[in-house]
C-alpha cells in the first residue's frame, strides 16, 4: 500500500524528495490525481496536514482543527487554524494503517534537524539574488538554488525527473550576467532616453483623459443643486410619492457622479516624465546596493519572470525588456500602455 510505503521509507531515513520522485517515476497518482511533491508528503506538522502528519493513519480521528471566516473587505473565505487545545480527537483503531512504532519513528525524525529530514532550525530565508525569480523554460516551474554552485528546477528536486527534465545553470554566471545587464541598463543614456520618451507619452495620454474631470465636477455641482431644490419643495409642500422618488434618484446620481470623479485620471504635466524616470532609476540603483531582500524586489520589478531556456548545449535567460518595465514603475502599473510599449523579450546566453 502506498501510504505504508511512504511511512516506512521516511521512517527508514529516506528523503521526501526521493520518495516523491520514485512515486512519480512509477506513475503513481498523487492525492489530488496529479504528481507527487514534497508538500503532499511532509505537509505541516503544526497543522496536521500532509500524508506523514495524518493521524487517521495511526487510528486517531481529529477534527475541529480550523474554522472558516469571511473577510469583510474582500468577501473571500479564509481558513484559520484553531489552537491545539480546541482540537477534538476520537480513537478509531479500525482505521489504523501504520503501526505505532512506525508512527513514533516518523514523529521523532520530524522533530529533528532539517539536515536529518526534520523541521528544527532556520529555513525559508532567501540567500540568493535570483532564486525563486527564475522559471523553467520547459514547463514554467520555479527555479531555485539546488546546490552551492547551481540554480535548477525546483520540481525536479521535489518531484523527480519524471515530471520535467528541468533546467540548470551556474549560479555564479546567472548572478553575474543578469546583474551586469541591469546595472548597464540603469546607467545607459539610451535606456534613460527611451524611458523618458515612453513615460512622457503615457503621461500625455493621462493628461488628455484628465480633461474630463472638469465636466464631472460641473455635473456633481448641478446634481447637488437639483437635490437642494427638491429638498426645498419637500419642505414647502410636504412629502409626495413623486417628490420622494425624484429625490431618491437624484441622490443616487450624485453618488455615481462623485465616484466617477474620484476615480477619474488626474492630469499630469508631460514635463514630469524626466523626473519620474530618473526617480525610478535612482530607487532601483539604491535597492541593488542595499540588503538582499531589497535587491531581490528591485530585480523582480525590473526583469519580471526570467525563463531559463535550454538550447543545444547552452542555457539562455529570457526576460522582458528592462526599459519597458521601468516605464510601468514610473507611471504606475494601472495606467496601461501606449502603442509601441509592449514588452519585448530579451535573451542572454549564460
Amino acid at each position: 500500500m502506498i501510504v505504508r510505503e511512504i511511512f516506512d521509507r521516511y521512517a527508514g531515513g529516506e528523503s521526501c524528495q526521493k520518495i516523491a520522485a520514485d512515486l512519480n517515476a512509477c506513475s503513481v497518482r498523487g492525492p489530488r490525481g496529479g504528481t507527487w511533491c514534497v508538500s503532499a508528503l511532509y505537509g505541516s506538522p503544526a497543522k496536521g496536514s500532509g500524508i506523514l502528519n495524518n493521524e487517521l493513519y495511526s487510528g486517531r480521528y481529529v477534527w475541529n482543527r480550523s474554522r472558516w471566516v469571511r473577510d469583510p473587505d474582500t468577501k473571500k473565505r479564509e481558513r484559520l487554524m484553531r489552537p491545539p487545545t480546541e482540537w477534538m480527537t476520537d480513537e478509531r483503531p479500525e482505521l489504523r494503517i501504520v503501526s505505532d512504532d512506525v508512527w513514533r519513528a516518523v514523529r521523532t525524525r520530524m522533530t529533528g534537524t532539517r539536515a536529518a529530514g526534520g523541521r528544527a532550525g532556520r529555513g525559508g530565508v532567501p540567500t540568493t539574488l535570483f532564486g525563486g525569480l527564475l522559471r523553467c523554460g520547459l514547463c514554467g516551474g520555479a527555479v531555485v538554488k539546488i546546490s552551492a554552485t547551481a540554480y535548477g528546477y525546483a520540481a525536479r528536486r521535489d518531484r523527480g525527473p519524471a515530471v520535467c527534465t528541468g533546467t540548470s545553470a551556474s549560479s555564479r554566471d546567472v548572478d553575474r550576467i543578469l546583474l551586469a545587464h541591469v546595472q548597464e541598463a540603469l546607467h545607459a543614456p539610451a535606456t534613460l532616453a527611451a524611458l523618458e520618451r515612453q513615460t512622457a507619452a503615457i503621461l500625455a495620454d493621462r493628461s488628455r483623459q484628465g480633461g474630463g474631470r472638469s465636466e464631472l465636477r460641473a455635473r456633481v455641482t448641478e446634481l447637488e443643486a437639483e437635490a437642494r431644490r427638491i429638498a426645498n419643495a419637500l419642505a414647502a409642500v410636504g412629502a409626495s410619492p413623486a417628490l420622494v422618488e425624484r429625490m431618491r434618484e437624484t441622490e443616487a446620481q450624485v453618488e455615481r457622479a462623485k465616484r466617477a470623479l474620484a476615480t477619474a485620471p488626474v492630469a499630469t504635466l508631460p514635463s514630469a516624465a524626466k523626473a519620474a524616470a530618473r526617480a525610478v532609476v535612482d530607487d532601483l540603483a539604491r535597492s541593488l546596493r542595499a540588503d538582499l531582500p531589497a535587491a531581490r524586489d528591485a530585480l523582480r520589478a525590473t526583469l519580471g519572470d526570467i525563463r531559463l531556456q535550454p538550447e543545444g548545449d547552452g542555457v539562455f535567460a529570457v526576460f522582458e525588456d528592462t526599459a519597458d518595465r521601468l516605464v510601468l514603475r514610473a507611471v504606475g502599473d494601472g495606467m496601461g500602455r501606449v502603442a509601441g510599449t509592449g514588452f519585448e523579450p530579451v535573451t542572454f546566453g549564460l
